[in-house]
């Protein structure tokens, strides 16, 4: 052999590290952005649910006690009140607003389970980020069902 003795290269050059740990890098914070708004969605899905929770702690309230409970929002907060236990308050931290499509403003669970309304009713719960979750309190036996606006 003429000349120097060349070894085969191996391996790659910083230039090109350098690049494939850029690309990974804007990729992974492209993946990270849509997972933090993934995250919110989340909580505020696990927020409405938790008003879907102390509804139906109301509910069962009502039967085991034989008296009607009362549901009202106020100022952030979810109130439980009736019969012959303390008032219940339960501070909802992402909640913007809950609604009741009632006369009074609020919701009543009597003895058996059921509202003391004619027609089923649809509690709003709003969230900060202004999204909306639906519940449908049937008169009956106070089943709920959960919906998005």
């Amino acid at each position: 052999m003429s000349g120097p003795e060349r070894k085969a290269q191996r391996g790659y050059s910083m230039a090109e590290m350098i690049v494939v740990l850029a690309i990974v890098a804007i990729v992974t914070s492209l993946g990270a952005s849509s997972l933090h708004g993934l995250s919110e969605d989340y909580q505020e899905r696990e927020v409405a649910i938790q008003v879907e929770d102390y509804l139906y702690e109301a509910r069962s309230l009502a039967r085991s006690l034989l008296c009607d409970v009362t549901v009202s929002f106020d100022n952030g907060t979810l109130v439980i009140v009736g019969g012959s236990f303390e008032t219940r308050v339960y501070p909802l931290q992402d909640i913007e607003s809950v609604a009741f499509d009632t006369e009074a403003g609020n919701l009543v669970f009597n003895p058996t389970g059921g509202t003391n309304e004619a027609n089923p009713t649809t509690v709003t719960v709003t969230t900060r980020r202004a999204q909306v979750y639906l519940l449908t309190v049937f008169p009956a036996i106070g089943t709920i069902r959960r919906g998005e606006g």
